[in-house]
């Protein structure tokens, strides 16, 4: 028996409710809410693009290696795994939705944050951002982003089970 969509961002919230506050983020009210709508809508986005690969493949296993090379592309290409990523590999960043996702959080997390150097003097976080992640987009522009391309999948997940019922693959 499978766990609802609900039950899923009831798992998600309570696991970051409890993860946040262990891995020693700031204690912002703010900066916690907008961790958990980040990572809820990651939630949703990924079990969307999990339950594309099942509605379009007549198989479980064909299913899984489908979507294990669909992550792997989007985790290695979009500034998390690999940081220096050619040129001809950019485009899968820009419509990642980890891209995104990840951009908001860590500004979120380094915006007001102060870090000493190996000189002792204190630099905001935010400063020493990662050059993969692309700070020219504010944290409301990736969020806005990540709505859109959650929309995006939902769009996308009805359309795939429409396609599915209609060329007879379920």
């Amino acid at each position: 028996m499978g766990s609802s969509h609900q039950d899923c961002l009831h798992l998600c919230v309570i696991f970051v409710s409890i993860m946040y506050f262990f891995c020693g983020f700031q204690t912002d009210a703010g900066k916690f809410f907008l961790f958990i709508a980040v990572l809820a809508m990651f939630q949703i986005v990924s079990e969307g693009i999990g339950l594309v690969c099942a509605i379009l493949t007549k198989t479980a296993t064909f299913a899984i290696v489908i979507l294990t090379f669909v992550l792997l592309l989007i985790l290695s290409f979009s500034g998390f795994l690999v940081s220096n990523i050619p040129p001809y590999f950019v485009w899968i960043g820009k419509i990642s939705y980890l891209t995104y996702a990840y951009a908001a959080l860590v500004q979120s997390e380094l915006t007001g944050l102060y870090l000493e150097n190996e000189e002792g003097t204190w630099v905001e976080a935010i400063t020493e951002l990662p050059p993969q992640i692309d700070g020219s987009l504010s944290i409301g522009i990736n969020v806005a982003i990540l709505v859109c391309l959650m929309i995006a999948m939902e769009i996308g997940k009805l359309t795939s089970l429409h396609a599915a019922h209609r060329f007879r693959i379920i």
